[in-house]
């Protein structure tokens, strides 16, 4: 699979992408006999266990530095104009590759969250992998720690959505290991998009339109899901 040169090539190169990403970490796409769809079967025998590996040794360092991710993430990111968004991409593929580490055969997870077309955006974006890690934590913490815990947990996403762009590799680093280590689902597709956003909305609340720490709290907090969808098409076509 190699990039596809078009304009505004960050953003249409998005899906491809991680279609990619989760070509190394083991899926191909089939269609079924029955319906004619395409479809995604997941084969351990087809992990591409050393580019998982050479790109979670790059973890949290600059595109200029990260010499082993190179070789995998070059490709999609050498047309780009905005060094921001080679750095989202550099940010996701090395983090995707930790999260399969993490997550062991779980076929289910393993998979981006974007393929479930059943939920919105927004109900799938990373302030709703919270919402479901904020449920799971309720239901399985004892009594005497659950307030505790939620209590971290919201504090941690909310250090994540006011990160400013230098400080999210770390912080989303930490946010990724926690969903893993509880196997809730994640949107790559639509994380990528909302990183390479991330730059017009350095505050939450500023500027017109829903800034994707906007868009997160309100999935996380189950607040206000009207307006999230009638902007999200937009959105997703920048």
């Amino acid at each position: 699979m190699t990039a596809v040169k078009t304009e505004k090539n960050s953003y249409k190169n998005a899906r491809p992408f991680i279609e990619y990403l989760e070509h190394k970490a083991g899926f191909r796409s089939k269609k079924d006999e029955d319906d004619g769809f395409e479809k995604l079967e997941f084969d351990e025998r087809k992990i591409d266990r050393a580019a998982l590996s050479d790109l979670r040794k790059d973890l949290g360092k600059p595109p200029n530095k990260a010499i082993f991710a190179m070789k995998y993430l070059a490709q999609w990111t050498r047309d780009f104009n905005d060094p921001w968004d080679t750095e989202c991409y550099y940010c996701v593929g090395t983090l995707f590759a930790l999260y399969q580490q993490k997550i062991g055969k779980k076929e289910s997870l393993r998979k981006s969250w974007h393929h479930d077309e059943n939920l919105k955006f927004y109900q799938r974006n990373f302030g709703a992998s919270f919402h479901k890690l904020e449920r799971k934590m309720r239901e399985e913490s004892s009594a005497e720690n659950k307030k505790e815990k939620l209590k971290t947990l919201e504090q941690r996403f909310t250090t994540v959505i006011r990160s400013k762009r230098a400080e999210l590799p770390v912080r989303l680093r930490h946010a990724i290991l926690i969903l893993a280590s509880y196997e809730i689902q994640i949107d790559w597709l639509k994380l990528l998009l909302d990183l390479m956003r991330w730059k017009y909305y350095e505050s939450p609340f500023v500027k017109k339109g829903i800034s994707p720490q906007r868009s997160w709290s309100q999935s996380f907090w189950k607040v206000s899901e009207e307006n999230l969808e009638e902007k999200e098409n937009m959105e997703e076509t920048q």
